[in-house]
């Protein structure tokens, strides 16, 4: 599906703007959902996945533009179900498919208790979710940006001011959370960090249209961030999924699996280690002085286009 937003002129009040992302986002997950309840393929809960992400991070964004916290909390509530009930299948899919990477034989029968969980899991929420209550979600979610975009005027703030703005502070928080960090950050932590680089990265993509392909690079750069941070997590919750299967496997456990099990831990390690420089490189020109540089220089470009 594609994720870039229809550009809009600068002068553009940011709640329209806002208004519009909702809805062009909104129409995705509509398109998404029924395939969901039709086809049930591990791509089409992917996509209804990352939609659900892209709404609420765009929630998050420009949530005063909606309405405030009353006005965007129902809405962000049936994402919020959507994103955790779907999650629990994706989860499941993602780790079957790095588990049958490794080409350790021996582990395949624990995939098997893996693929019905993610079956059941999917069954869950087909229940869970009948269509009704998707269309009543969409409906009201649709219902919230036609609001904000009737209430838009001349007074509003303008997307060429407001981006920049919203931008600065996306990036402010990535910042501001490595600056805390341990010097050998635990995988919650990564994790978090993740997230911050993931909303950055959402935030960028909103405006990128409406400023002519000059985010780029930013984009680029956050998504290399999000990706080596979610190598070292991703890694880390299989390699618990595994060895918990491992724990819990039935008395006597072969010998072959425990070894099995025993080589996947080595090799997380070791892309562990190796991920973790390659943050730290990557790390060192995004906050260094070059980095800083290219930001501020992005930002004077933004606030000069009218």
């Amino acid at each position: 599906m594609p994720v870039a937003v229809p550009a809009l002129a600068l002068d553009t009040s940011m709640r329209a703007f806002a208004a519009r992302t909702m809805s062009f986002f909104l129409d995705q997950l509509s398109e998404l959902l029924p395939l969901v309840l039709d086809t049930r393929t591990e791509e089409s809960i992917h996509d209804a996945r990352v939609a659900t992400r892209r709404l609420r991070a765009a929630l998050r964004v420009f949530r005063d533009e909606l309405g405030g916290r009353d006005a965007v909390a129902p809405v962000n509530n049936e994402l919020r179900w959507i994103a955790q009930t779907l999650g629990e299948v994706r989860d499941e899919d993602v780790f079957i498919i790095w588990a049958r990477k490794l080409k350790i034989d021996a582990i395949e029968p624990l995939l098997e208790g893996h693929q019905r969980h993610r079956d059941a899991a999917l069954a869950a929420f087909l229940d869970s979710a009948p269509r009704e209550r998707l269309r009543l979600f969409l409906e009201l979610a649709r219902g919230m940006a036609r609001m904000a975009e009737g209430l838009s005027s001349p007074r509003d703030t303008p997307m060429r001011k407001a981006c920049p703005r919203a931008l600065r502070r996306a990036r402010r928080r990535v910042v501001e959370y490595h600056a805390e960090l341990p010097p050998d950050p635990a995988v919650p932590q990564l994790h978090e960090l993740r997230i911050l680089f993931k909303r950055l990265r959402y935030t960028a993509e909103y405006f990128n249209p409406s400023y002519g392909g000059l985010l780029d690079p930013l984009i680029a750069d956050a998504t290399t961030m999000q990706d080596t941070l979610g190598g070292v997590t991703d890694r880390h919750n299989h390699l618990a999924r595994l060895e918990g299967d491992l724990a819990h496997a039935p008395e006597p456990v072969d010998q072959t699996l425990r070894d099995a099990v025993a080589l996947a831990s080595e090799r997380c390690r070791m892309q562990d280690s190796k991920l973790r420089q390659e943050f730290g490189f990557l790390w060192s020109h995004f906050d260094g002085d070059e980095g800083r540089l290219e930001m501020e220089s992005l930002f004077a470009r933004m606030e000069r286009l009218r």
